[in-house]
């Protein structure tokens, strides 16, 4: 008896550890957004066939979609995105930045984009979208009535 109530324990546990669409994923989860990846198919005509080429092109999108979503993410999330220039004393700090010429930002950022612009080197700008947060609506005293 113990084993089996600790058995459940154990899978309400993993349950909840599940974000939402992973215990039972349905093609909306996965696809997230993504356009029709039926668009385009090209049917042969038989059952089998036609239920083959669906389930392969809905695969790929929800592969690429996933691809997507972890460089997305890796883009959000990774903080590996500047460098440390040191010098010695903060004199010297301000005399590099004043012959150098670099843009700076507060006195102590450099904008990057602006310094590879000034160098002549082109970086790819990436779009940020951040991810749209869930809030739970409120109801009116009205509408609950």
């Amino acid at each position: 008896m113990k084993k089996l109530e600790k058995l459940e324990r154990k899978k309400i546990q993993a349950r909840r550890r599940l974000t939402i669409g992973q215990a039972r994923p349905d093609i909306d989860t996965l696809l997230n957004g993504a356009d029709n990846a039926l668009d385009g198919v090209e049917y042969p005509g038989d059952l089998q066939g036609d239920a083959d080429v669906e389930m392969s092109a809905i695969l790929r999108e929800i592969i690429a979609r996933r691809k997507h979503d972890r460089e997305r993410y890796r883009d959000l999330y990774d903080d590996d995105y500047y460098i440390v220039v040191v010098f010695q004393a903060s004199r010297q700090k301000e005399q590099f930045l004043q012959q150098a010429q670099w843009p700076v930002l507060d006195g102590r950022f450099v904008d990057g984009f602006a310094l590879a612009e000034q160098l002549g080197v082109s970086i790819d700008e990436i779009i940020l979208e951040l991810p749209k947060t869930h809030t739970k609506r409120k109801f009116k005293r009205e509408e609950v009535l």
